[in-house]
């Protein structure tokens, strides 16, 4: 079975790439979000909530050998937790960093 990988182009173009390069453009999709998809970009980051919620850990950067795919660990579980999801005042919703 051959699994899909979904990233988030608008932000990680150069990770994306990475990737695509590494395993093929037939496993990775790249999704680019504008102000129109916000509401895409909700339903992947409420999925990956929910997938973490379940129990999923991503693997300890620390403790994998090959630098490498240490470092690529790490970015990927960084999106999860670098942006919040909020309301503006015209009831908007959008996307904020939180670093």
């Amino acid at each position: 079975m051959i699994s899909l990988m979904v990233f988030d182009y608008t932000n990680k173009r150069t990770f994306t790439d990475i990737m695509e390069s590494r395993f093929g453009k037939s496993r990775v999709e790249k999704v680019v979000f504008s102000a129109d998809t916000s509401g895409t970009k909700k339903m992947l980051k409420d999925d990956g909530l929910s997938i973490l919620k379940q129990g999923y850990e991503f693997p300890n950067p620390g403790i994998i050998r090959d630098p490498k795919k240490s470092q690529m660990t790490r970015q990927l579980g960084r999106p999860e937790r670098s942006e919040i999801y909020q309301y503006t005042e015209h009831s908007k919703s959008i996307f904020v960093s939180m670093s």
